[in-house]
């Protein structure tokens, strides 16, 4: 089944096509001339800086295909009005306009977290390496 998948690209192409993953987008923010190496060794490269982001509305389209989709987001309420047992019986929905317009409405709740790379303590270089996620629910 994973046969000729040892390289990176061919292992990305499987899941590409296989599992619908929804690819990073990258956006060059800045290039600029950089020293590496040192001594005869010393050489000079392009470093760039770049922001990676995955689009948020095609991993929606996505979840919403899903075939298991409809089993996931089942609204099971309880009848009974002095139980509240879902979010649509709690305050904050029943005084939420959008949700009384269309009470079927998506839902997502988002977070966000970053994180510094920390580069080992012989590096003279500053460490500008972040990572900044958003978690979706």
């Amino acid at each position: 089944m994973y046969d000729g998948l040892k390289i990176k690209h061919s292992q990305e192409k499987y899941l590409r096509e296989s599992h619908e993953i929804t690819q990073p987008r990258y956006v060059t923010l800045d290039s600029k001339f950089q020293k590496v190496g040192g001594g005869r060794k010393r050489r000079v490269e392009i470093a760039e800086k770049n922001f990676v982001y995955i689009p948020i509305q095609e991993v929606v389209e996505k979840l919403v295909r899903h075939p298991d989709y409809s089993k996931l987001t089942e609204r099971k309420c309880n009848t009974d009005p002095n139980v509240l047992d879902c979010y649509l019986k709690g305050d904050f929905a029943k005084k939420n306009p959008v949700l009384k317009e269309h009470p079927d409405a998506l839902r997502f709740k988002t977070f966000y977290n970053d994180a510094e790379f920390c580069k080992d303590l012989s590096s003279r270089s500053p460490n500008n390496q972040k990572l900044g996620c958003f978690y979706m629910t």
